[in-house]
C-alpha cells in the first residue's frame, strides 16, 4: 500500500523476514527506482529513506477488480 503525505509517499507492505524483504528491495526495487529517477534527472537519495518495524495485528487480501 502507498499512502500520500506531506513529507512523500509512505509504502506499506509485509514480509515474513526482515532479510527476503531486503533481498527483494536490493534486486528488484532499488534498481527500478533508481532508473525511474534517473530517466526524470531526479538522483536516488537513500539518505530520505527510512525504514520502520510495526507490529501486524491482521492482514487480508481483497477480490482482484
Amino acid at each position: 500500500m502507498a499512502v500520500k503525505q506531506p513529507t512523500g509517499l509512505r509504502y506499506l507492505d509485509v514480509w515474513s523476514t526482515r532479510e527476503d524483504w531486503e533481498t527483494f528491495r536490493d534486486q528488484r526495487v532499488a534498481p527500478v527506482v533508481s532508473e525511474v529517477l534517473a530517466a526524470a534527472g531526479i538522483p536516488h537519495d537513500h539518505s530520505v529513506v527510512s525504514f520502520e518495524a510495526i507490529d501486524v495485528v491482521d492482514t487480508w487480501v481483497g477480490h482482484p477488480a
